[in-house]
Protein backbone atom coordinates (compact mmCIF):
# COMPACT_ATOMS: atom_id res chain seq x y z
CA UNK A 1 0.00 0.00 0.00
CA UNK A 2 2.68 2.40 0.68
CA UNK A 3 4.31 2.02 -2.75
CA UNK A 4 0.49 2.42 -4.36
CA UNK A 5 0.18 6.02 -2.42
CA UNK A 6 3.84 6.83 -3.48
CA UNK A 7 2.95 6.44 -6.96
CA UNK A 8 -0.56 7.57 -6.78
CA UNK A 9 1.06 11.13 -5.39
CA UNK A 10 3.76 11.02 -8.09
CA UNK A 11 0.95 10.87 -10.66
CA UNK A 12 -0.72 13.53 -9.23
CA UNK A 13 1.88 15.89 -9.05
CA UNK A 14 3.51 15.11 -12.60
CA UNK A 15 -0.09 16.11 -13.49
CA UNK A 16 -0.94 19.56 -11.93
CA UNK A 17 0.54 22.75 -12.05
CA UNK A 18 -0.98 25.51 -9.56
CA UNK A 19 -0.22 28.69 -10.89
CA UNK A 20 -0.19 31.72 -8.76
CA UNK A 21 -2.90 34.35 -8.83
CA UNK A 22 -0.53 37.17 -8.53
CA UNK A 23 -0.70 40.75 -10.00
CA UNK A 24 1.39 42.46 -12.06
CA UNK A 25 3.92 44.59 -9.97
CA UNK A 26 3.66 42.07 -6.87
CA UNK A 27 7.24 40.82 -7.09
CA UNK A 28 7.38 40.21 -3.68
CA UNK A 29 4.50 37.93 -2.88
CA UNK A 30 6.08 36.02 -6.52
CA UNK A 31 9.49 35.47 -4.86
CA UNK A 32 8.16 34.04 -1.60
CA UNK A 33 5.54 31.86 -3.97
CA UNK A 34 9.03 31.11 -5.89
CA UNK A 35 11.18 30.31 -2.81
CA UNK A 36 8.17 28.53 -1.34
CA UNK A 37 7.48 26.34 -4.23
CA UNK A 38 11.35 25.38 -4.04
CA UNK A 39 11.38 24.61 -0.74
CA UNK A 40 8.27 22.11 -1.49
CA UNK A 41 10.96 20.66 -4.22
CA UNK A 42 13.20 20.20 -1.42
CA UNK A 43 10.95 18.38 1.01
CA UNK A 44 11.61 21.08 3.53
CA UNK A 45 8.08 21.61 4.54
CA UNK A 46 8.04 23.80 7.40
CA UNK A 47 10.19 26.14 5.24
CA UNK A 48 8.12 26.44 2.65
CA UNK A 49 4.61 26.56 4.63
CA UNK A 50 6.56 29.61 6.28
CA UNK A 51 7.42 31.07 3.18
CA UNK A 52 3.29 30.60 1.52
CA UNK A 53 2.14 32.15 5.12
CA UNK A 54 4.16 34.64 3.87
CA UNK A 55 2.58 34.89 0.18
CA UNK A 56 -0.83 34.84 1.96
CA UNK A 57 -0.28 37.80 4.24
CA UNK A 58 0.91 39.83 1.11
CA UNK A 59 -2.22 38.69 -1.05
CA UNK A 60 -4.69 37.21 0.97
CA UNK A 61 -7.80 36.39 -1.39
CA UNK A 62 -4.91 34.48 -3.32
CA UNK A 63 -6.88 31.01 -3.45
CA UNK A 64 -4.04 29.46 -5.45
CA UNK A 65 -1.90 29.77 -2.49
CA UNK A 66 -3.51 28.16 -0.26
CA UNK A 67 -3.33 25.32 -2.46
CA UNK A 68 0.12 25.44 -2.60
CA UNK A 69 0.45 25.60 1.00
CA UNK A 70 -1.98 23.02 0.98
CA UNK A 71 0.47 20.65 -0.54
CA UNK A 72 3.19 21.70 1.65
CA UNK A 73 0.91 20.27 4.57
CA UNK A 74 -0.40 17.42 2.52
CA UNK A 75 3.69 16.67 2.16
CA UNK A 76 4.25 16.94 5.55
CA UNK A 77 1.07 14.58 6.31
CA UNK A 78 -0.80 17.31 8.25
CA UNK A 79 -3.85 16.61 5.82
CA UNK A 80 -5.97 18.43 8.37
CA UNK A 81 -4.54 21.45 7.65
CA UNK A 82 -4.12 21.04 4.12
CA UNK A 83 -8.28 20.07 4.21
CA UNK A 84 -8.51 23.46 6.08
CA UNK A 85 -6.53 25.73 3.26
CA UNK A 86 -8.35 23.98 -0.16
CA UNK A 87 -11.36 24.85 1.62
CA UNK A 88 -10.13 28.81 2.22
CA UNK A 89 -9.54 28.33 -1.37
CA UNK A 90 -12.95 27.29 -2.41
CA UNK A 91 -14.52 30.29 -0.38
CA UNK A 92 -12.27 32.36 -2.39
CA UNK A 93 -12.75 30.55 -5.52
CA UNK A 94 -15.54 28.38 -5.92
CA UNK A 95 -14.23 27.92 -9.34
CA UNK A 96 -11.29 26.26 -8.54
CA UNK A 97 -11.09 22.90 -9.78
CA UNK A 98 -7.65 22.36 -8.32
CA UNK A 99 -8.38 23.00 -4.67
CA UNK A 100 -11.42 20.70 -5.19
CA UNK A 101 -8.95 18.07 -6.34
CA UNK A 102 -6.47 18.71 -3.90
CA UNK A 103 -9.14 18.61 -1.14
CA UNK A 104 -9.90 15.79 -2.45
CA UNK A 105 -6.83 14.25 -2.21
CA UNK A 106 -6.50 14.75 0.74
CA UNK A 107 -10.13 13.67 1.61
CA UNK A 108 -7.95 10.59 0.41
CA UNK A 109 -5.39 10.56 2.33
CA UNK A 110 -7.08 11.03 5.54
CA UNK A 111 -9.09 7.49 4.64
CA UNK A 112 -11.89 9.55 3.92
CA UNK A 113 -12.67 8.22 0.08
CA UNK A 114 -16.93 8.91 -0.33
CA UNK A 115 -15.70 12.74 0.54
CA UNK A 116 -12.29 12.24 -2.12
CA UNK A 117 -14.88 11.15 -4.51
CA UNK A 118 -17.51 13.80 -3.91
CA UNK A 119 -14.61 16.67 -4.22
CA UNK A 120 -12.67 15.04 -7.39
CA UNK A 121 -16.32 14.66 -9.36
CA UNK A 122 -16.53 18.78 -8.39
CA UNK A 123 -13.22 18.99 -10.06
CA UNK A 124 -14.15 17.23 -13.06
CA UNK A 125 -17.24 18.92 -12.83
CA UNK A 126 -15.50 22.30 -13.05
CA UNK A 127 -12.76 21.29 -15.51
CA UNK A 128 -13.46 17.88 -17.70
CA UNK A 129 -9.33 17.79 -18.31
CA UNK A 130 -8.36 18.51 -15.37
CA UNK A 131 -6.66 14.85 -15.10
CA UNK A 132 -5.17 14.65 -12.06
CA UNK A 133 -9.00 14.50 -10.14
CA UNK A 134 -9.33 11.41 -12.16
CA UNK A 135 -6.66 10.14 -10.03
CA UNK A 136 -7.56 11.28 -7.15
CA UNK A 137 -11.44 9.45 -8.06
CA UNK A 138 -9.55 6.14 -9.58
CA UNK A 139 -7.59 5.73 -6.54
CA UNK A 140 -10.90 6.24 -3.82
CA UNK A 141 -13.28 3.69 -5.93
CA UNK A 142 -10.10 1.57 -5.71
CA UNK A 143 -9.52 1.69 -2.18
CA UNK A 144 -13.88 1.13 -1.82
CA UNK A 145 -13.60 -1.77 -3.85
CA UNK A 146 -15.24 -0.76 -6.90
CA UNK A 147 -12.54 -1.61 -9.17
CA UNK A 148 -14.16 -0.74 -12.49
CA UNK A 149 -15.24 2.71 -11.55
CA UNK A 150 -11.55 2.86 -10.70
CA UNK A 151 -10.44 1.97 -13.78
CA UNK A 152 -12.49 3.88 -16.03
CA UNK A 153 -11.03 7.07 -14.27
CA UNK A 154 -7.54 5.88 -14.62
CA UNK A 155 -7.90 5.02 -18.02
CA UNK A 156 -9.54 8.80 -19.26
CA UNK A 157 -5.38 9.53 -17.76
CA UNK A 158 -4.12 6.68 -20.07
CA UNK A 159 -5.24 8.15 -22.94
CA UNK A 160 -4.78 11.87 -21.94
CA UNK A 161 -0.62 11.17 -20.76
CA UNK A 162 0.14 7.55 -22.88
CA UNK A 163 3.40 8.66 -21.54
CA UNK A 164 2.80 8.73 -18.19
CA UNK A 165 3.90 5.08 -16.86
CA UNK A 166 2.35 5.83 -13.54
CA UNK A 167 -1.04 6.16 -14.93
CA UNK A 168 -0.47 2.52 -16.04
CA UNK A 169 0.72 1.52 -12.91
CA UNK A 170 -2.23 2.67 -11.24
CA UNK A 171 -4.74 1.02 -13.92
CA UNK A 172 -3.19 -1.99 -13.59
CA UNK A 173 -3.10 -2.26 -9.87
CA UNK A 174 -6.87 -1.97 -10.11
CA UNK A 175 -7.07 -4.61 -13.35
CA UNK A 176 -4.80 -7.09 -10.54
CA UNK A 177 -7.13 -6.51 -7.41
CA UNK A 178 -10.51 -7.26 -9.71
CA UNK A 179 -8.85 -10.02 -10.88
CA UNK A 180 -8.11 -9.91 -14.31
CA UNK A 181 -4.55 -11.25 -14.57
CA UNK A 182 -3.59 -10.82 -18.20
CA UNK A 183 -4.51 -6.75 -18.16
CA UNK A 184 -2.83 -6.14 -15.13
CA UNK A 185 0.46 -7.75 -17.09
CA UNK A 186 -0.42 -5.41 -20.13
CA UNK A 187 -0.61 -2.44 -18.26
CA UNK A 188 2.54 -3.01 -15.95
CA UNK A 189 4.45 -4.06 -19.36
CA UNK A 190 3.53 -0.48 -20.56
CA UNK A 191 4.84 0.96 -17.59
CA UNK A 192 8.23 -0.39 -17.61
CA UNK A 193 8.51 0.17 -21.52
CA UNK A 194 7.79 3.89 -20.64
CA UNK A 195 10.34 3.66 -17.49
CA UNK A 196 12.56 0.62 -17.63
CA UNK A 197 14.38 1.83 -14.70
CA UNK A 198 11.48 1.76 -12.72
CA UNK A 199 11.46 -1.41 -9.99
CA UNK A 200 8.33 -0.74 -8.65
CA UNK A 201 6.42 -1.57 -11.65
CA UNK A 202 8.73 -4.49 -12.13
CA UNK A 203 7.76 -5.72 -8.78
CA UNK A 204 4.00 -5.52 -9.02
CA UNK A 205 4.53 -7.10 -12.26
CA UNK A 206 6.50 -9.75 -10.32
CA UNK A 207 3.88 -10.43 -8.23
CA UNK A 208 1.27 -11.09 -11.10
CA UNK A 209 3.59 -13.79 -12.54
CA UNK A 210 4.05 -15.40 -9.19
CA UNK A 211 0.03 -15.34 -8.82
CA UNK A 212 -0.09 -16.92 -12.45
CA UNK A 213 2.63 -19.65 -11.75
CA UNK A 214 4.56 -18.46 -14.12
CA UNK A 215 8.18 -18.13 -12.21
CA UNK A 216 9.93 -18.32 -15.15
CA UNK A 217 9.03 -14.44 -15.71
CA UNK A 218 8.94 -14.01 -12.14
CA UNK A 219 12.67 -14.89 -12.40
CA UNK A 220 13.46 -12.73 -15.19
CA UNK A 221 11.84 -10.00 -13.33
CA UNK A 222 13.33 -10.46 -10.13
CA UNK A 223 16.79 -10.65 -11.96
CA UNK A 224 16.35 -7.58 -13.84
CA UNK A 225 15.00 -5.99 -10.13
CA UNK A 226 18.16 -7.00 -9.27
CA UNK A 227 20.43 -5.59 -11.70
CA UNK A 228 18.53 -2.03 -10.90
CA UNK A 229 19.37 -2.43 -7.01
CA UNK A 230 22.09 -5.40 -6.72
CA UNK A 231 22.72 -4.67 -3.03
CA UNK A 232 19.24 -4.98 -2.03
CA UNK A 233 19.07 -8.46 0.13
CA UNK A 234 15.45 -8.80 -0.17
CA UNK A 235 15.50 -8.82 -3.97
CA UNK A 236 18.05 -11.84 -3.84
CA UNK A 237 15.73 -13.61 -0.85
CA UNK A 238 12.55 -13.12 -3.31
CA UNK A 239 14.05 -14.35 -6.18
CA UNK A 240 15.32 -17.49 -4.26
CA UNK A 241 11.63 -17.84 -2.80
CA UNK A 242 10.67 -18.05 -7.24
CA UNK A 243 13.61 -20.66 -7.68
CA UNK A 244 12.25 -22.71 -4.51
CA UNK A 245 9.16 -23.08 -5.89
CA UNK A 246 10.32 -23.33 -9.08
CA UNK A 247 12.15 -26.67 -7.75
CA UNK A 248 15.37 -24.77 -8.46
CA UNK A 249 16.98 -25.07 -5.19
CA UNK A 250 20.35 -24.88 -6.19
CA UNK A 251 20.02 -21.29 -7.54
CA UNK A 252 17.74 -20.91 -4.38
CA UNK A 253 20.32 -21.66 -2.10
CA UNK A 254 22.49 -19.31 -3.86
CA UNK A 255 20.33 -16.45 -3.73
CA UNK A 256 19.53 -16.60 0.29
CA UNK A 257 23.28 -17.05 0.52
CA UNK A 258 23.74 -13.95 -0.80
CA UNK A 259 20.83 -11.83 0.87
CA UNK A 260 22.70 -13.53 4.19
CA UNK A 261 25.99 -11.85 3.50
CA UNK A 262 24.50 -8.65 2.58
CA UNK A 263 22.37 -8.53 5.80
CA UNK A 264 23.84 -11.11 8.01
CA UNK A 265 21.75 -9.90 11.04
CA UNK A 266 18.17 -11.41 9.74
CA UNK A 267 17.11 -14.56 11.14
CA UNK A 268 13.99 -14.72 8.24
CA UNK A 269 17.21 -15.25 5.54
CA UNK A 270 18.47 -17.88 7.46
CA UNK A 271 14.71 -19.24 7.89
CA UNK A 272 14.83 -19.33 4.45
CA UNK A 273 18.08 -20.84 3.55
CA UNK A 274 16.88 -23.62 6.04
CA UNK A 275 14.22 -24.65 4.58
CA UNK A 276 15.52 -25.09 1.35
CA UNK A 277 18.06 -27.30 2.66
CA UNK A 278 15.20 -28.78 4.22
CA UNK A 279 13.74 -29.54 0.97
CA UNK A 280 16.83 -30.95 0.11
CA UNK A 281 16.64 -33.96 2.83
CA UNK A 282 19.96 -31.69 4.33
CA UNK A 283 18.50 -32.26 8.01
CA UNK A 284 22.25 -31.30 8.79
CA UNK A 285 22.48 -27.56 7.38
CA UNK A 286 18.82 -26.85 7.93
CA UNK A 287 19.74 -27.33 11.58
CA UNK A 288 22.65 -25.34 11.15
CA UNK A 289 21.06 -22.63 9.99
CA UNK A 290 18.29 -22.53 11.78
CA UNK A 291 20.66 -22.29 15.06
CA UNK A 292 21.98 -19.17 13.72
CA UNK A 293 18.35 -18.00 13.54
CA UNK A 294 17.06 -18.64 16.74
CA UNK A 295 20.53 -16.58 17.83
CA UNK A 296 19.75 -13.83 16.04
CA UNK A 297 15.88 -14.32 17.33
CA UNK A 298 15.45 -16.69 20.36
CA UNK A 299 11.99 -15.15 20.19
CA UNK A 300 11.49 -16.50 17.05
CA UNK A 301 8.54 -19.33 17.50
CA UNK A 302 8.61 -20.58 13.82
CA UNK A 303 12.59 -20.91 13.79
CA UNK A 304 12.33 -23.09 16.93
CA UNK A 305 9.13 -24.77 14.80
CA UNK A 306 11.29 -25.82 11.40
CA UNK A 307 13.93 -26.90 13.59
CA UNK A 308 11.69 -29.27 15.48
CA UNK A 309 10.59 -30.59 11.98
CA UNK A 310 14.74 -30.96 11.13
CA UNK A 311 15.38 -33.01 14.39
CA UNK A 312 11.99 -34.93 13.98
CA UNK A 313 12.97 -36.07 10.15
CA UNK A 314 16.86 -36.85 11.47
CA UNK A 315 15.74 -39.29 14.18
CA UNK A 316 16.03 -37.12 17.38
CA UNK A 317 12.85 -37.24 18.72
CA UNK A 318 13.81 -35.77 21.96
CA UNK A 319 15.27 -32.25 20.09
CA UNK A 320 12.27 -32.26 18.64
CA UNK A 321 9.81 -32.63 21.10
CA UNK A 322 11.84 -29.55 23.18
CA UNK A 323 11.89 -27.80 20.09
CA UNK A 324 8.27 -27.68 20.29
CA UNK A 325 7.93 -27.32 23.99
CA UNK A 326 9.64 -23.68 23.42
CA UNK A 327 7.72 -23.12 20.23
CA UNK A 328 5.13 -23.36 22.43
CA UNK A 329 6.11 -21.31 25.11
CA UNK A 330 6.60 -18.77 22.53
CA UNK A 331 3.69 -18.55 21.23
CA UNK A 332 0.72 -20.66 23.00
CA UNK A 333 -1.66 -20.83 20.48
CA UNK A 334 0.37 -22.35 18.19
CA UNK A 335 -1.07 -25.43 16.35
CA UNK A 336 1.37 -26.20 14.06
CA UNK A 337 3.13 -26.84 17.48
CA UNK A 338 1.03 -28.94 19.35
CA UNK A 339 0.67 -31.06 16.34
CA UNK A 340 4.16 -31.63 15.63
CA UNK A 341 4.70 -32.36 19.01
CA UNK A 342 2.26 -34.67 19.29
CA UNK A 343 3.71 -36.62 16.02
CA UNK A 344 6.84 -36.51 18.27
CA UNK A 345 5.58 -38.13 21.04
CA UNK A 346 3.55 -40.59 18.75
CA UNK A 347 6.85 -41.71 17.22
CA UNK A 348 8.33 -42.31 20.77
CA UNK A 349 7.81 -45.63 22.75
CA UNK A 350 5.52 -45.03 25.33
CA UNK A 351 4.18 -41.41 24.87
CA UNK A 352 1.12 -42.30 23.04
CA UNK A 353 -1.11 -40.14 26.00
CA UNK A 354 1.19 -37.02 25.82
CA UNK A 355 0.71 -37.50 21.46
CA UNK A 356 -3.85 -37.74 22.20
CA UNK A 357 -2.95 -34.62 24.66
CA UNK A 358 -0.81 -32.63 21.78
CA UNK A 359 -3.65 -33.97 18.95
CA UNK A 360 -6.71 -32.80 21.08
CA UNK A 361 -5.46 -29.16 22.16
CA UNK A 362 -4.74 -28.81 17.84
CA UNK A 363 -8.37 -29.81 17.72
CA UNK A 364 -9.46 -27.33 20.43
CA UNK A 365 -7.38 -24.54 19.08
CA UNK A 366 -8.83 -24.99 15.72
CA UNK A 367 -11.67 -26.83 14.88
CA UNK A 368 -12.37 -24.94 11.99
CA UNK A 369 -8.50 -25.10 10.81
CA UNK A 370 -8.35 -25.90 7.01
CA UNK A 371 -5.67 -28.30 8.63
CA UNK A 372 -7.87 -29.76 10.91
CA UNK A 373 -8.03 -32.85 9.10
CA UNK A 374 -5.07 -33.97 9.75
CA UNK A 375 -5.00 -33.86 13.83
CA UNK A 376 -7.80 -36.02 13.82
CA UNK A 377 -6.86 -38.69 11.85
CA UNK A 378 -3.06 -38.72 13.42
CA UNK A 379 -5.19 -38.87 16.86
CA UNK A 380 -7.33 -41.76 15.09
CA UNK A 381 -3.84 -43.55 14.74
CA UNK A 382 -2.93 -43.29 18.13
CA UNK A 383 -6.28 -44.50 19.44
CA UNK A 384 -5.87 -47.62 16.89
CA UNK A 385 -2.75 -48.71 17.89
CA UNK A 386 -3.88 -48.11 21.68
CA UNK A 387 -6.22 -50.78 21.49
CA UNK A 388 -9.65 -48.34 21.32
CA UNK A 389 -10.51 -48.36 17.60
CA UNK A 390 -14.04 -46.92 18.09
CA UNK A 391 -12.51 -43.97 19.01
CA UNK A 392 -10.30 -44.62 15.83
CA UNK A 393 -13.11 -44.76 13.90
CA UNK A 394 -14.58 -41.57 15.13
CA UNK A 395 -11.54 -39.76 14.45
CA UNK A 396 -11.25 -40.90 11.25
CA UNK A 397 -15.11 -39.88 10.05
CA UNK A 398 -14.25 -36.20 11.41
CA UNK A 399 -11.13 -36.29 9.31
CA UNK A 400 -12.75 -37.28 6.25
CA UNK A 401 -16.00 -35.09 6.84
CA UNK A 402 -13.44 -32.12 6.72
CA UNK A 403 -11.28 -33.58 4.07
CA UNK A 404 -14.00 -36.02 1.84
CA UNK A 405 -11.16 -36.34 -0.54
CA UNK A 406 -8.46 -37.23 1.98
CA UNK A 407 -7.35 -40.88 1.19
CA UNK A 408 -5.26 -41.40 4.24
CA UNK A 409 -8.02 -41.27 6.16
CA UNK A 410 -10.07 -43.46 4.48
CA UNK A 411 -7.14 -46.25 4.17
CA UNK A 412 -6.53 -46.26 8.44
CA UNK A 413 -10.66 -46.55 9.29
CA UNK A 414 -10.26 -49.41 6.14
CA UNK A 415 -7.74 -50.99 8.26
CA UNK A 416 -9.44 -50.02 11.89
CA UNK A 417 -13.06 -52.08 10.40
CA UNK A 418 -10.81 -54.58 9.12
CA UNK A 419 -9.16 -55.28 12.80
CA UNK A 420 -13.10 -54.93 14.00
CA UNK A 421 -14.14 -58.12 11.75
CA UNK A 422 -16.19 -55.51 9.07
CA UNK A 423 -14.97 -56.72 6.02
CA UNK A 424 -17.52 -55.11 3.70
CA UNK A 425 -17.11 -51.48 5.40
CA UNK A 426 -13.45 -52.21 5.01
CA UNK A 427 -13.13 -53.11 1.30
CA UNK A 428 -15.67 -49.55 0.76
CA UNK A 429 -12.72 -47.88 2.54
CA UNK A 430 -10.02 -49.11 0.87
CA UNK A 431 -11.71 -48.63 -2.62
CA UNK A 432 -12.41 -44.95 -1.28
CA UNK A 433 -8.40 -44.64 -0.55
CA UNK A 434 -7.32 -45.90 -3.93
CA UNK A 435 -9.90 -43.99 -5.83
CA UNK A 436 -8.49 -40.82 -4.00
CA UNK A 437 -4.50 -42.04 -4.81
CA UNK A 438 -3.52 -43.66 -1.85
CA UNK A 439 -0.38 -45.71 -1.70
CA UNK A 440 0.52 -48.48 0.94
CA UNK A 441 4.26 -46.70 1.22
CA UNK A 442 2.57 -43.11 2.13
CA UNK A 443 3.58 -44.19 5.62
CA UNK A 444 6.55 -45.89 4.93
CA UNK A 445 9.56 -43.36 6.31
CA UNK A 446 7.46 -43.31 9.25
CA UNK A 447 6.74 -46.77 9.96
CA UNK A 448 10.57 -47.79 9.69
CA UNK A 449 11.57 -45.91 12.20
CA UNK A 450 9.17 -46.07 14.72
CA UNK A 451 7.57 -49.74 14.15
CA UNK A 452 3.94 -48.88 14.87
CA UNK A 453 1.03 -47.24 12.18
CA UNK A 454 1.40 -43.22 13.39
CA UNK A 455 1.66 -41.36 10.00
CA UNK A 456 3.65 -38.09 10.88
CA UNK A 457 1.81 -34.82 10.13
CA UNK A 458 5.10 -33.27 9.55
CA UNK A 459 5.30 -32.11 5.94
CA UNK A 460 7.67 -29.33 4.26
Amino acid sequence: MRTFKMWFAVCVAALVVVRPLVADGMQSTADLIAKADSLVRAHKCDAAIAAYTEAILSDPKSASVYVKRSDAYLLKGDVDKAIVDCTKAIELDPQSHVAYARRGHAHLEKGNSKMAILDATEAIRLSPKFYSAYLVRGTAHHRMGEYDKAITDYSVVVECDVKNSGSYLLRGYAYEKKGDLAKAIADYTEAIRLAPKNAVALRFRVRVYEKMGDYDKAIADYTEIIQLKPGRAKSYQDRGFAYQVHGDLKNAIADFTTSIQLDPTNAKWYCRRALAHMLKRDWKSGISDLDQAIAIDPRRAEAFVDRAIAHYWSGNLDKAIADYTEAIRLDPRAVQSYRGRGDAYAAKKNCTEKAIADYTEAIRLAPRSPKAYLAYQARGLVYSLNGDQDKAILDFTESIRLNPKYAAAYYNRGRVYQKKGDAAKADADFAKAKQFGYKQDMDKSHNDRSQNEVVPQQRL
